[in-house]
Parts: C-alpha cells; structure tokens; sequence
C-alpha cells in the first residue's frame, strides 16, 4: 500500500530479460519520537498495533529504525529501546 504511488522502473538486463521495480521510496522525517523500552515480547508489529492501532503501521518503525536495526541483525532485544515516530 506505502509504494502505490512510487513510480516503477523498468531496465533489460544483459539476457534480454526485462524488470519493473518500484524507484527509491523517501523515507519520511519526523518531527516527534517517542522512545520504547523492548521487552522480550516485543516486536514491530506489535509496538504498532499498541501505539497507532494497526500493525500495517509498523513500516514506520522499522523505517526510523533501521540503522540501529541493521546493526543488532534485527534482534529487538540487543536495541533495548526504539524510536517510534508520532
């Protein structure tokens, strides 16, 4: 739903094969964060659904969070907190 208006790309690779594949998606700035402490129950989904109501928001999350994400190989536990844009 997020890369509905993300314009596709389209190339041909060397065997004559062509692909679409959607251009770089911006990744939103946000003005506020709320930091979380991670309990071992957590995950993104879950942190979405219980601060805006839908774990289809968890994209939001895990996009002001992938550095930090990248870099505990997306063990919530080893980041002990998390940013979550509001």
């Amino acid at each position: 739903m997020r890369y509905i208006q993300i314009n596709n790309i389209s190339f041909t690779d060397v065997n004559g094969k062509r692909y679409a594949i959607k251009d770089i998606r911006p990744i939103p700035e946000y003005v506020k964060l709320k930091t979380i402490d991670i309990t071992e129950k957590d995950a993104i989904d879950e942190i979405a659904e219980r601060e805006y109501g839908s774990e289809d928001q968890g994209y939001k999350i895990y996009d002001m969070n992938i550095v930090k994400l990248l870099e505990v190989d997306f063990d919530l536990i080893r980041m002990k907190r998390i940013e979550v844009p509001v």
